[in-house]
């Protein structure tokens, strides 16, 4: 006989399902392009003027102090779409929507926006650093170190990647 059965109803004996990294790989994906495509609307709304002006300033922009600030805006909100769009009740950003797949806590809940943002900062702990000037030219290890990060949802059998595993959630498969 068994007993958990007894214990737990059918609807609480439901298994939560985990996608393989290459589900979790093209949701990344599409919010990349998501998120490029903001950027890019962002950069002509920022530097259509000085472009339009002069198209020998491309160059200047990219080396200017603007530049600079507006590639901490973008990450700002990147890092702003991401942790909100985890935390609030769809559970994910527009690329896991639309993979079927979510983030939550051990039981598929959904996490809080302190959750979402350790999430946050644990996955791009080591491109952040890249922001540091003194330390860009660590970029092929730090990239190494980010990627390797998410291979850890290959091998692991919950498919949790470190920043999943340094946050507490879990990314679930929608029924």
């Amino acid at each position: 006989m068994d007993y958990d059965a007894i214990d737990h109803p059918e609807s609480e004996q439901e298994i939560l399902d985990h996608p393989n990294f290459w589900i979790r790989f093209a949701a990344s994906f599409l919010d990349v392009i998501i998120v490029s495509l903001f950027i890019a609307v962002l950069f002509v709304c920022f530097f259509a003027n000085k472009i339009v002006a002069d198209l020998k300033a491309i160059e200047a922009i990219f080396l200017s102090e603007d530049f600079i600030v507006f590639g901490y805006i973008t990450n700002a909100c990147s890092a702003l779409y991401e942790i909100i769009m985890e935390s609030s009740s769809k559970q994910g950003t527009i690329g896991k929507m639309a993979l079927g797949i979510y983030v939550g806590n051990e039981s598929g809940e959904r996490i809080s926006v302190v959750d979402a943002f350790k999430r946050y900062l644990a996955k791009n702990f080591f491109l952040l650093l890249l922001m540091i000037p003194a330390l860009q030219s660590l970029d092929l290890m730090f990239n190494f170190l980010f990627i390797a990060g998410c291979m850890l949802a290959v091998w692991d059998p919950r498919k949790q990647a470190l920043h999943d595993k340094i946050a507490g959630t879990y990314v679930f498969v929608k029924k």
